[in-house]
């Protein structure tokens, strides 16, 4: 049962926001950050669930850790696919991640936010502390259709119009006009930071497909800037075309040659095209740039043990951020699955 009971700490670390939340007194910003606050702890309950649910591929257990590897919604996915989750919760948990989304973005809380996440916290407690044998196996279900987002938007036909509405005489004319060019640039600007941010989200939504364009757009218009690359790059990977996630990646390399994330990226890669020795490098360095991040410390312990070298990634254990430790600490030894299998070089070069 103290096992069960520490598949939970996050959640309990999310104790305070709550108890607010079920007061019913908080302000509707204290109201948001508790429900942002207490949704993250879902998640990390649930990826620790994922985590340690011992009948999952042991590749999708060490994902779980790393949320730009794995998504939200591929992460409830993997605990349906276990039978640990039903149809209803997953739903549930949808429409959370969905609230997230909203309450990021800069959206006052709706009233029924904090009482379905209330809803969902009592649930997995419940869950949690279940027996361990697993629910009844639903039927596979569509987890990816997600609520559509809204378009990036701007400034419609009718607007412009309404601003050109001014006087004849020359002066207002020319105020108008430059009001005009003003708000263009705006417009502009805000339909630019629009279309990365719309990206994102369907990305961490599962719908890479309806990223792509927001991506590409924003990558034209921002060709210093590696973020959309590196999303892309992400998105190629997982669909296996290598050689296009290599290309994406050399060009956000030169936009930003020092980015952890983008030494991340490679190294899973690396990963994924069967080089672990090159992955450890790039993990490495992702760790020297930003400590902090777990994602470069699991790749990192994946890319050691996929090496064979299990010594060194325990050794790597050892010093990796308390998070990391916990999650990981446990993990069997080398493996069959985890050993490193005969691979044929890609026919391109990665970065």
């Amino acid at each position: 049962m103290a096992e069960r009971h520490s598949v939970l700490r996050s959640l309990h670390g999310a104790a305070a926001d709550l108890a607010l939340l079920r007061s019913g007194t908080a302000e509707p910003d204290a109201q948001r950050g508790a429900i942002l606050r207490a949704t993250n702890a879902v998640e990390g309950t649930l990826r620790r669930l994922l985590r340690d649910e011992e009948s999952a591929p042991l590749d999708l257990r060490l994902r779980a850790l790393a949320p730009d590897e794995l998504p939200a919604p591929e992460m409830v996915a993997g605990l349906r696919q276990q039978g640990r989750l039903t149809i209803e919760f997953a739903a549930a948990l949808h429409e959370l991640w969905g609230v997230r989304r909203r309450l990021t973005s800069g959206l006052p809380p709706a009233p029924a936010d904090a009482q379905l996440l209330l809803r969902v916290a009592d649930r997995l407690q419940e869950e949690a502390l279940a027996p361990t044998a697993p629910m009844t196996r639903p039927e596979p279900t569509d987890w990816t259709q997600m609520q559509p987002l809204p378009s990036a938007g701007g400034m419609g036909p009718e607007d412009r119009g309404r601003r050109w509405s001014l006087p004849p005489w020359w002066i207002p004319a020319v105020v108008g006009a430059l009001v005009l060019l003003l708000l263009g640039g705006w417009w502009f600007g805000s339909r630019r930071d629009n279309d990365l941010e719309a990206g994102v989200e369907h990305f961490r939504s599962g719908q890479l497909a309806e990223a792509v364009p927001y991506f590409r757009r924003y990558a034209q218009t921002n060709p210093d800037d590696a973020t959309p690359r590196l999303y892309l790059a992400r998105i190629h990977r997982r669909a296996r075309r290598y050689r296009e996630a290599a290309e994406e990646l050399q060009q956000a390399q030169r936009a930003a040659p020092s980015d952890p994330a983008l030494h991340r990226e490679l190294g899973f890669l690396f990963l994924d095209t069967g080089r672990p020795a090159p992955a450890v490098a790039r993990f490495r360095t992702s760790i020297q740039l930003e400590p902090a991040a777990t994602d470069g410390w699991v790749g990192l312990v994946r890319a050691l043990r996929a090496a064979g070298q299990p010594a060194a990634a325990e050794q790597v254990l050892m010093r990796a951020p308390a998070e990391v430790r916990a999650l990981l600490g446990d993990q069997l030894p080398m493996t069959p699955q985890m050993a490193p299998q005969p691979q044929t070089a890609p026919p391109y070069t990665v970065p």
